[in-house]
């Protein structure tokens, strides 16, 4: 954890006296496309990237290995998740290129009850990010924000990634 911190403040500093780019650290997931594996009556996904942290969440129904994923729009440097739920017990995060199957990537930090902030260290790059349950049980998630570190360059246009 110790490690990617280090090396994302000297990329601000290296960044601070260039004239060639900048580091942004951003919110990636609010209001972007989600999915989850099933669904609970009208509890939709679009409730998980809706910005409200505790007032309606994304729940699926019981079923073997509930998962939820947010489509980032593009390829990011995946630093920290952050997630909000009711009785959230004994989940994982990954961070993946796959639509197919959410486990199909890197998985960042542990295994995690309730509210968490996940750091992803090393940095993570990849396009979804998928919560997961590796049991039987009902996922609701009521909030999940994804933080990434891009590049920018001077004219505001977007860099290459780190």
């Amino acid at each position: 954890m110790e490690r990617s911190r280090v090396l994302l403040l000297l990329l601000l500093v290296y960044c601070k006296h260039s004239t060639e780019s900048k580091i942004i650290n951003s919110e990636l997931a609010y209001k972007n496309p989600c999915k989850i594996s099933t669904q609970s009556g009208t509890k939709k996904c679009d409730y998980a990237v809706d910005g409200l942290t505790l007032s309606t969440c994304a729940t699926s129904k019981s079923q073997k290995n509930p998962w939820l994923w947010v489509d980032l729009g593009d390829y990011h440097w995946v630093s920290q998740v952050m997630v909000w739920g009711y009785s959230l017990k004994q989940f994982n995060i990954y961070v993946t290129n796959s639509t197919t199957s959410p486990t199909d990537g890197v998985q960042c930090g542990g295994t995690y009850d309730g509210y968490s902030i996940i750091n992803c260290d090393p940095v993570i790059r990849g396009r979804y990010v998928a919560i997961t349950l590796d049991r039987t049980d009902v996922l609701s998630v009521c909030e999940m924000r994804v933080y990434g570190a891009g590049i920018i360059q001077p004219d505001g246009s977007p860099g290459s990634g780190l």
